[in-house]
């Protein structure tokens, strides 16, 4: 079920038929807020995470500045930046502006305004690559040297291509999937060797069948299996592999990258 849209009304029918269902793609917190059953796990990280992960960044590099927050008014655009200026507020932090624009323009020139205006630091985007590659044009097109934040659609290479020489130095969030286990090596190679895209969906998807099978090998019902994988854990490629009492990955985080030339890499 490849989004949450599709995973919650599943969710509801593996429970009622005693499955185990553990969804690696469903990032809406809905998933296990609104739980179906102790059977339901997610390994896929909340995107609420993401907006704390902007918060705790801003917090330890714009102490003291003042941040523009903007959004494109979308559920997950505004809903980031919104979380991510709530968090830097309660953290000490001063919001400048919280302010909407309408997606899909060729220009900003209105926003740009009111951030050049503002005289900020920072400027936290909620938008998707192609918004976001207008305003990061616009912002240095005015020479404006406020730092550059968003979301993880800023990793497509369709904002490298239309921010150009603005994105450098663009900051965004990915989820963190460590490959460097040498499990998980093990699989890259089995992959590249079949011309198979190791994504980070086929790691956590490959990590959820390990932990099914140990759940199930356990030789109880949904019961047993639920109770294991929440107190226990199950040995994957991506190393011990638990559940908080929600039924979300213990592990799940996300991490900022930077991008540098043609190519976005971890921000040290």
């Amino acid at each position: 079920h490849a989004c949450t849209a599709a995973a919650l009304p599943a969710a509801r029918v593996y429970a009622n038929g005693g499955v185990l269902f553990l969804s690696t793609v469903a990032t809406n917190p809905r998933f296990t807020d609104e739980r179906a059953g102790a059977g339901v796990f997610r390994l896929a990280i909340r995107s609420d995470r993401e907006g704390r992960a902007i918060a705790d960044y801003l917090k330890d590099k714009f102490k003291g500045k003042r941040v523009a927050f903007v959004h494109d008014g979308s559920v997950y655009g505004q809903g980031l930046v919104e979380q991510a200026a709530k968090l830097f507020a309660d953290g000490g932090g001063a919001v400048a502006m919280t302010e909407s624009f309408t997606p899909g323009e060729k220009s900003q020139n209105n926003l740009i305004g009111k951030i050049q205006d503002a005289a900020v630091s920072a400027v936290v985007m909620g938008a998707l690559q192609a918004d976001a590659a207008v305003i990061a044009g616009e912002v240095r097109a005015r020479g404006l040297d406020a730092a550059l934040i968003g979301n993880e659609a800023l990793a497509l290479s369709e904002f490298k291509a239309l921010a150009g020489a603005a994105a450098e130095g663009t900051v965004f969030f990915l989820p963190v999937v460590d490959k460097s286990r040498p499990e998980a090596v093990g699989l890259l190679l089995s992959l590249e060797e079949r011309q198979l895209m190791p994504t980070d969906t086929v790691f956590t998807a490959h990590a959820a069948a390990e932990a099914a099978i140990a759940a199930l090998a356990k030789g109880g019902d949904l019961a047993v299996a639920a109770d294991f994988l929440r107190k226990s854990g199950a040995d994957t490629v991506l190393g011990k592999v638990t559940f908080d009492a929600k039924g979300d990955w213990s592990a799940a985080t996300y991490a900022p990258q930077i991008w540098r030339g043609d190519a976005f890499v971890p921000l040290p």
